[in-house]
């Protein structure tokens, strides 16, 4: 009998056991889990008030990289090729030799036009990802934080596609007597 009582008695102390490690791995699952649901809420609030400030950065950033690829593109393919205006445009006089009419050579437009894209897109490809930083203040409301505390990198990769219109512009100015 003594047998039996000592069994019953490590039985009883096993199965304290196995409650005291349930509750354990219990309670531990539950902190995991509130942690991780912490996380996820302080991440998705992070998010939404980063990205408006991240794609006003990027795209501000975009444009002068976009301006600035155009503007090189353009003085690259008129110094390598000798465009002048009077090779694209050229003007008509009447018998009084009064300007008459304008004539524009599409053809050599629309070659810059195709060269242009060519090169531009080139150069788009041909760029860097865009490292932007933005301080851990602007999370939160208020102007005191704004622009302080440490910076977190944000990577952008410059992705673009390029339309190329040429726009003529016509003004006439009076002669004043």
């Amino acid at each position: 009998m003594t047998g039996n009582g000592r069994n019953k008695k490590t039985n009883n102390s096993n199965n304290s056991n196995n409650r005291i490690r349930f509750k354990t791995r219990y309670r531990l699952l539950i902190f995991f889990a509130v942690i991780v649901i912490f996380s996820v809420v302080v991440l998705k609030y992070s998010e939404s008030r980063l990205r408006p400030i991240i794609v006003s950065m990027a795209e501000t950033h975009a444009r002068s990289i976009g301006s600035k690829v155009v503007s090189e593109a353009i003085t690259e393919e008129i110094e390598a090729n000798n465009i002048s205006y009077d090779d694209l445009i050229s003007f008509e006089k009447d018998e009084n030799g009064k300007i008459a009419a304008l004539k524009t050579d599409i053809i050599m437009i629309n070659r810059l036009k195709s060269r242009l894209s060519v090169v531009i897109l080139d150069k788009l490809a041909n760029m860097n990802d865009i490292n932007l930083y933005v301080p851990v203040g602007n999370l939160i409301n208020g102007e005191f934080f704004s622009g302080r505390g440490p910076k977190i990198e944000i990577i952008v990769i410059p992705v673009g596609s390029v339309t190329t219109n040429i726009t003529m512009v016509f003004k006439i100015n009076p002669i004043k007597n």
